[in-house]
């Protein structure tokens, strides 16, 4: 557990250096709080992985999202703003930078809104389902009363590798986070999540 605290110290320190680097895209966020802003430098860094990984044992990420939902306009502003669609079927824990920093970005929406997260309707249920049936199980998991209502992505925890809706439903999962900080970005009630299952998988 030292261990991961140093490292976390570490980052820490090499993100205080990174503070004037603007957020992507976050071009009409409210000013993020300083430790906000490290929290998404670290995560632009690609550094998410190697502290967050749930077989470590590491245990500080609700001190990260209670950090987070302290700041909540201004990082789920940042973090929606760094969405995108993934044309990959499925991400390993080492994959791109550029793709990771998707998913983590949503990663940390769901954890400092607790658990929030939101589904979207694929065009062709059926052929998902016939072609990929493993992907097709978990991305619909949880909601057996409209199975075609998929994730954005899943994640295998034997593997820690996430696999990816159409991109037709990450563009329409993307659109309901526009629409959800549209209307309730400045007023919700943001708090961290109290389960890791509620937002990392």
């Amino acid at each position: 557990m030292n261990t991961y605290r140093t490292l976390f110290g570490f980052l820490f320190i090499f993100a205080l250096g990174c503070l004037t680097t603007p957020a992507a895209n976050a071009y009409d966020c409210p000013k993020p709080q300083p430790r906000t802003e490290i929290i998404l430098t670290m995560l632009s860094a690609n550094f998410p992985e190697r502290i967050f990984q749930p077989s470590t044992g590491f245990h500080d990420w609700p001190q990260v999202g209670a950090a987070l939902a302290a700041d909540g306009p201004s990082a789920s502003c940042r973090l929606i703003a760094k969405l995108r669609p993934i044309a990959a079927e499925k991400i390993n824990a080492d994959g791109p930078a550029s793709e990771l920093e998707v998913l983590w970005a949503l990663r940390l929406l769901r954890l400092m809104t607790d658990g929030l997260d939101f589904r979207a309707r694929v065009i062709d249920p059926t052929g998902l389902a016939q072609s990929q049936p493993n992907i097709y199980s978990m991305l619909a998991r949880g909601n057996i009363n409209d199975r075609a209502s998929l994730r954005f992505f899943a994640t295998r925890m034997s593997r820690d590798v996430a696999y990816l809706a159409p991109m037709q439903v990450q563009s329409e999962i993307i659109g309901k986070w526009q629409a959800w900080y549209a209307e309730n970005g400045a007023s919700f009630a943001y708090r961290a999540a109290a389960k890791l299952d509620d937002w990392y998988f």
